[in-house]
């Protein structure tokens, strides 16, 4: 049966979480993606090396003298375009956050205050009780579930293959062909 403090408890849970992964993301798993990017874009061009080698014996992507006289330069307008998108989707998880914890405030204090708060173990709680309970009952699945996160990123995420190596290469190889 639902009593209001588990209603309260549910609503605490899902917005410390959702507070939580989202808070990670755009701190350590944006650095993490970063790495992996970096990883699978190594993978997926010592492939095309390969497949350069296999045409000519003699070809190196490092000493190569065309592929050395390119300058590739960052495109301001695009640094602007992403930079502008990336602020303004941080700014839309801000303000989504912002509403989630002002609706979970209002609705944990009405809770609290309107109705006879009875914990799990059938005792009474006062209201100082009542947002103690509710502190500690999250506080410790904020651990568990940042603690199954962080490994989980890190150990996991960071090792997989997100692209189809094969699509990239060939698609590489293709703009090189129709270049020459």
């Amino acid at each position: 049966m639902f009593t209001p403090f588990k209603i309260a408890n549910i609503i605490l849970h899902v917005v410390i979480i959702s507070i939580f992964i989202i808070v990670l993301f755009f701190t350590y798993g944006l650095k993490l993606e970063e790495v992996i990017l970096e990883h699978q874009l190594h993978y997926v061009f010592s492939k095309v090396g390969r497949i350069a080698k296999a045409v000519d014996p003699s070809f190196s992507l490092k000493d190569n003298e065309q592929l050395n006289k390119v300058k590739i330069t960052d495109d301001p307008e695009d640094i602007k375009k992403i930079d502008k998108h990336n602020y303004e989707l941080k700014k839309l998880s801000a303000i989504v956050l912002g509403i989630m914890i002002l609706i979970t405030v209002v609705a944990i204090i009405f809770i609290g205050k309107r109705y006879n708060i009875i914990d799990d173990n059938g005792r009474q709680l006062d209201f100082k009780n009542y947002l103690l309970e509710l502190g500690k009952l999250n506080l410790i699945t904020l651990i568990f579930v940042g603690l199954t996160y962080f490994g989980f990123i890190t150990f996991v995420g960071y090792k997989y293959i997100y692209i189809d190596d094969n699509l990239i290469v060939r698609r590489v190889v293709n703009k090189i062909l129709d270049k020459f």
